[in-house]
């Protein structure tokens, strides 16, 4: 919608998600596991290190009702909030 603020957003996700995925690709040399909580669709997946770490990880996708979200107002339903929800 902006692209203004698209320029900012990334200015900031992008150093984080070379960050993550640098103590992703730490944990992994050592043996170890990680976890990764992104909405699905999320860009975190197409920058080259995540690339790299692609065949080490497995991926679910659910609803966050599962989890036991509801809504903020009466009658405080669960929410659904799948993927194109917004």
């Amino acid at each position: 919608m902006s692209y203004e603020a698209w320029v900012e957003s990334r200015q900031l996700s992008v150093p984080l998600a070379r960050l993550s995925g640098d103590v992703a690709n730490e944990q992994c040399s050592n043996g170890r596991r990680f976890f990764v909580e992104q909405p699905q669709g999320s860009g975190l997946y197409e920058e080259p290190l995540w690339l790299k770490l692609k065949d080490f990880m497995f991926t679910t996708v659910f609803d966050q009702c599962m989890t036991g979200l509801r809504m903020l107002k009466p009658p405080f339903l669960p929410a659904r909030k799948p993927k194109n929800a917004c």
